[in-house]
């Protein structure tokens, strides 16, 4: 058996998205009845994620000890999240996803515009654990960020904070071998050495 790899998608799109790209206003009202139903939009997100991690596991030509996800943007959030609520994953990699809650809130960030954070809110969460804590559940998995020193969706000094907060737990573990935490001269982008490097991690953690 070699290595699977699940690599998820930045945005759930559906009917109208595919024609016309990415629609906020859909998604809002989206996120607006599941949360009307007592629901969530991001757990729904998360969970149908889950699924399918589990069901590619339980294939008979995979090997379910080689797993892995690995996403873009929003995929990266997504990538991060599944490790940490599944062991169905081995091991992940999120490129342009990572950060504080104080680093994010601010009046220009999708976290206060709205815009695509409603993919990524779970109800009470923020009260008990930030981004880079619920990301450490995962720990000691090998686990890897990349983010770009000029994206300018993400915060450099969020990065930062979030990827010491990272490196502290997996050294807890003694599991720093395991953590990647870079930082790119690079813009919201996945370049081609950035896609070697995920690459080359994927075939030392998964072989």
């Amino acid at each position: 058996h070699g290595y699977v790899v699940l690599s998820i998608d930045a945005l759930f799109w559906g009917e109208r998205g595919r024609k016309e790209g990415v629609n906020y206003d859909g998604q809002q009202a989206l996120a607006s009845n599941f949360l009307q139903m007592g629901s969530s939009w991001g757990a729904f997100i998360n969970m149908d994620d889950v699924r399918s991690a589990e069901f590619v596991a339980s294939l008979p030509f995979v090997d379910k000890d080689k797993v892995g996800c690995v996403g873009f943007s929003m995929g990266a959030y997504r990538s991060w999240m599944l490790s940490a609520i599944t062991d169905c994953i081995k091991v992940s990699a999120s490129i342009c996803w990572m950060n504080t809650t104080e680093h994010l809130m601010t009046l220009t960030n999708n976290q206060n515009k709205g815009g695509s954070a409603y993919s990524m809110l779970i109800p009470n969460l923020r009260r008990y654990l930030d981004y880079p804590h619920t990301a450490c559940i995962a720990c000691p998995k090998p686990t890897l960020f990349f983010n770009g020193s000029r994206d300018k969706l993400f915060p450099i000094e969020g990065v930062k904070d979030a990827y010491d907060t990272m490196q502290a737990v997996w050294q807890s573990q003694k599991a720093t071998d395991r953590l990647v935490t870079k930082i790119w001269e690079e813009k919201h982008f996945f370049n081609k050495e950035m896609q070697k490097e995920t690459l080359e991690f994927f075939n030392k953690w998964l072989k």
